[in-house]
């Protein structure tokens, strides 16, 4: 089961050191006073090496040491796609508390396996261990907006129409990514604000152009329908400032 959770602070090992790795190591050392990180892993050892020192962690040799670290009571994975079904299966087998970024894996049967793997362990000890980053949930407005729904105040929801922008799109961006790194907020936040279970999605993507350089974007827009028992939801989410509309009748 790994080593028992310190009944001090809890120690956070961080695997990833990009933009979301060093912002969860940031928010830990700022804003979560029963924590600290211990531990960060990345392939680029002199940043890991940067992230780690500034909040007085050590920056360790691979992935598989951070996980099995005495050191480290909880994983937090913000390391590239492809990577996060292995390394969450591997935190699952050491006993280690798992926050993955999503999305959870790559393809389904990698998630299927996380899940499996994370009942079975739940089935010998009693609690899970893997949680998906869908922060939403915790969000005080949209748990205050659940309630609403919830209690009947805005009447019977017909049509939830969800807008996304980012006002860059990475170089390294595709459809693809706009679907699992972004609109996936919403297709987890849907369903919950409803209490109503996705029934059928329907993706489409679009070509345009970047306003800024006068490009052909990579992703112009991508747009999604996801249709539940009683409504339908049209998400939209688009990237390099292109403008972008979508709508939806039940």
């Amino acid at each position: 089961m790994g080593p028992a959770v310190s009944s001090a602070r809890l120690r956070v090992g961080v695997i990833g050191a990009g933009a979301m790795g060093a912002s969860h190591v940031q928010t830990i050392a700022r804003w979560v006073p029963a924590a600290e990180v211990t531990a960060v892993y990345d392939s680029d050892r002199a940043r890991a090496e940067q992230v780690a020192v500034g909040v007085g962690a050590d920056a360790v040799e691979s992935a598989d040491d951070l996980i099995g670290s005495p050191g480290v009571d909880a994983v937090v994975i913000a390391s590239p796609d492809p990577l996060h079904a292995e390394q969450v299966l591997a935190c699952v087998a050491a006993g280690r508390p798992v926050l993955c970024e999503k999305p959870l894996a790559s393809d389904v049967e990698g998630s299927r396996r996380i899940v499996s793997a994370d009942d079975d362990f739940a089935s010998r000890h009693g609690r899970h261990l893997v949680q998906v980053g869908f922060m939403r949930r915790y969000d005080p407005a949209y748990v205050a907006l659940r309630e609403h729904v919830a209690a009947g105040r805005i009447g019977t929801p017909r049509v939830v129409h969800c807008v996304h922008r980012n006002a860059v799109s990475h170089t390294s961006n595709t459809s693809e990514l706009i679907v699992t790194g972004s609109m996936v907020h919403e297709l987890d936040i849907v369903p919950w604000l409803l209490d109503d279970p996705v029934r059928a999605i329907t993706v489409y993507g679009a070509s345009g152009f970047s306003q800024s350089t006068g490009l052909p974007a990579r992703t112009a827009a991508t747009t999604c329908s996801a249709c539940t028992e009683s409504c339908d939801a049209i998400t939209t989410a688009s990237t390099a400032g292109s403008p972008i509309s979508a709508w939806a009748s039940s």
